[in-house]
């Protein structure tokens, strides 16, 4: 099978602080390169085609960057690349579209960045607006539609105007589960029965492995291994050592929401001496939140699932069904959600979150904080339950 992408010794330098590599070539040559920041260095990979390759990696892992230099937003610092076919990407909410142009005029405006006449955008024109959902604002500027219809129409363009290969970074965890799950059976059909190649960048392990054929992981820039999908995956977790630190998500770029209130942080705390997350012992989950003006006073709603690794949901966290008022009083905020006895089993978990201010969802993000959970004494009587069988514990009491 013939490659569709080809890279070698890829490097993109970036200086903290500063431009952007390819501005300041003469860096290179300086004495002090105290803040030479490489993005991505001596990566060393090919795609096949109709492959369906999945990068994962921790925040600012390279990912992106690696997908902007392939879709040629940027220019590589080092090294080169070469792709066989036209490439279509979807990096970012609202990227590649003018906001003053209508939503009709943004498929033709993409088709004639892809290199299409206007006759074979026209051709597919009425299979991207019925999968796109956004008919009745097609002729509306896109510089208002919200960021879940920016997504619908941007996957609907470049998962039905021909490109050979398709470069998709997260932004499909904008849109509604609905429409996630629409996206995911597009990408496989495009991959499977259109022989397409597709480089999928998320953190929805769930859908990284129902797609993907095989991944790679990526690490402060460089790429550290690649193999059968699964493998992977166990890999990625265990890198990222999930037992419940604070996790950053104010560099997350794949959420939803109006963005006036973000989650900045989210941390599991434990109530024992223990290091690990437990089955049957009392935690607490740390939740920050940063607020400007417009939200200050609102009464917040957090709306946290717990999924399991295979994507299932398990049981929700909201303060609204428990009946406690969260009111935004300060810029940076801080709540905390106690769970006494912890029901969950020995497995691997992750965390999908909603944020709404007075109504108003301010921010989404799929998969937003990934931990593991060992399997504890939840009953009291010394006896464990079969490990690795992720799942929750419901309080019991057997009598005759």
């Amino acid at each position: 099978m013939k490659n569709a992408i080809e890279i070698h010794q890829l490097g993109k330098l970036y200086q903290r602080g500063g431009k952007p590599s390819e501005t300041f070539v003469s860096s290179l040559f300086s004495k002090s390169k105290t803040n030479d920041f490489w993005a991505i260095k001596d990566i060393d990979l090919t795609v096949k085609q109709g492959e369906v390759l999945g990068l994962l990696g921790a925040n600012g892992a390279g990912k992106s960057t690696l997908l902007k230099v392939l879709s040629r937003v940027t220019h590589p610092t080092k090294g080169w690349f070469e792709t066989f076919g036209k490439v279509g990407s979807l990096l970012e909410v609202g990227t590649g579209f003018h906001p003053d142009l209508t939503g009709r005029e943004n498929i033709f405006l993409n088709g004639t960045l892809l290199g299409m006449k206007s006759a074979e955008v026209a051709k597919y024109l009425d299979e991207i607006i019925d999968f796109s959902g956004v008919e009745a604002f097609l002729d509306t500027p896109i510089k208002h539609y919200s960021s879940g219809m920016k997504v619908r129409l941007a996957f609907s363009v470049a998962a039905h105007l021909r490109t050979e290969i398709l470069l998709i970074d997260e932004v499909l965890a904008v849109g509604d589960a609905e429409f996630q799950k629409k996206c995911l059976s597009r990408m496989n059909l495009i991959s499977s029965e259109e022989g397409r190649t597709i480089v999928f960048v998320s953190h929805n392990l769930a859908a990284v492995k129902s797609l993907c054929s095989q991944v790679a992981l990526i690490d402060k820039g460089q790429l550290i291994n690649r193999g059968e999908t699964h493998q992977m995956v166990d890999q990625y977790l265990n890198n990222l050592k999930v037992k419940g630190e604070t996790i950053s998500l104010e560099n997350r770029t794949d959420r939803g929401g109006e963005g006036q209130a973000r989650v900045t942080h989210l941390s599991w705390v434990r109530k024992s001496e223990n290091t690990e997350l437990m089955t049957g012992e009392d935690s607490q989950l740390e939740v920050h939140i940063r607020s400007n003006q417009h939200t200050l006073g609102g009464n917040a709603e957090l709306r946290i699932n717990i999924m399991s690794e295979a994507g299932q949901f398990l049981a929700p966290l909201s303060n609204s069904i428990e009946g406690t008022s969260l009111v935004l009083k300060n810029e940076d905020n801080k709540f905390y959600c106690d769970v006494s006895k912890l029901p969950l089993m020995d497995g691997n978990y992750y965390l999908d979150l909603r944020l709404l201010v007075d109504g108003r969802l301010q921010d989404q993000i799929s998969s937003a904080q990934y931990f593991s959970v060992l399997e504890g004494d939840f009953f009291g009587t010394g006896k464990i339950y079969v490990k690795g069988r992720a799942g929750i514990h419901i309080p019991q009491k057997w009598k005759i």
